[in-house]
């Protein structure tokens, strides 16, 4: 509890204290809610591997969440705080993407999202998808972007093993000599097997392209 006290002399020469005493537990309490918001946002990020970032436009200048640090690798000596370290560090192959898409928010003053792959210095590939959204000014310009990253690395690697794993089952039931065939709830053919496509003289493409040539018919 602050006290605010002031020596004052009486016109008798005595001296005496002037004071005031300030009640700051309703801030203290304000402060201390804030500090465990902010302390449960964190740890919100991090259960959720995801962060947040800011890239203000006329500055240039980035600020990330403690999270994107350890979801992007960064290190004592790097310099996060360009966009330019961001894009460097995406995969090749979707740099040129990202950077579209990106743009075009800008431009057209609209949210975004997008996936794509980063390479840490560690060399480890992760996946990210990211949102972002637009922060206007009193003019209607686009000042700064405000969004969140998510590692969704496992995720990812999860659904290559399936789809490894539905490639190598489709190998061996095109090996069968049976007719193997598979149509979805309302009709609509989803897989054909080899011996059956042979059989009926038709490809996978033609089967299950717009004109397809059903099969449930004959077999």
């Amino acid at each position: 509890m602050p006290v605010l006290a002031r020596a004052l002399q009486t016109s008798s020469g005595n001296l005496e204290f002037v004071g005031a005493v300030t009640d700051v537990t309703v801030a203290k309490q304000s402060e201390e809610k804030l500090r465990r918001s902010e302390a449960d946002l964190l740890e919100a990020q991090r259960l959720s591997h995801t962060g947040s970032w800011r890239h203000n436009l006329l500055s240039g200048e980035v600020t990330l969440s403690p999270e994107i640090f350890r979801i992007r690798g960064i290190q004592a000596d790097d310099d996060p705080s360009r966009a330019e370290f961001f894009f460097d560090r995406i995969h090749p192959e979707d740099r040129t993407v990202v950077k579209q898409i990106y743009e075009r928010a800008r431009i057209q003053k609209t949210d975004y999202e997008s996936n794509y792959r980063i390479v840490p210095r560690d060399g480890a590939i992760k996946h990210l998808h990211t949102i972002g959204h637009p922060i206007l000014n009193e003019s209607g310009d686009v000042v700064e972007f405000f969004g969140t990253a998510t590692d969704v690395t496992e995720q990812c690697q999860a659904e290559e093993k399936i789809r490894q794993s539905e490639g190598q089952l489709r190998q061996l039931l095109d090996l069968t000599p049976m007719h193997i065939t598979e149509f979805g709830p309302d009709g609509t053919p989803l897989y054909n097997n080899q011996a059956s496509l042979d059989y009926h003289g038709v490809t996978l493409e033609e089967h299950l392209g717009p004109n397809n040539l059903s099969l449930q018919t004959i077999l």
